[in-house]
């Protein structure tokens, strides 16, 4: 996405939210578990170092692939 989405989003939940709305839990869980589709650490943590998974468990199309 692109800085002018992003501002639009954070625009639109502060005027649902109101102020504060950075560390309201809900908005956090939310904002966690969309991160946490997308392979990110939640926010205020550290990236994760990534792991290796076991050959046999890799996606389907790398195991089809080589990748």
């Amino acid at each position: 996405m692109d800085g002018a989405a992003l501002a639009r989003i954070e625009e639109g939940v502060h005027a649902e939210a109101g102020e504060g709305w950075e560390k309201d839990p809900a908005i956090l869980r939310g904002r966690n578990a969309t991160r946490a589709e997308h392979g990110l650490p939640p926010v205020g943590e550290k990236p994760r170092p990534p792991t290796n998974p076991a050959p046999g468990k890799r996606p389907l199309w790398r195991r089809l692939l080589g990748g």
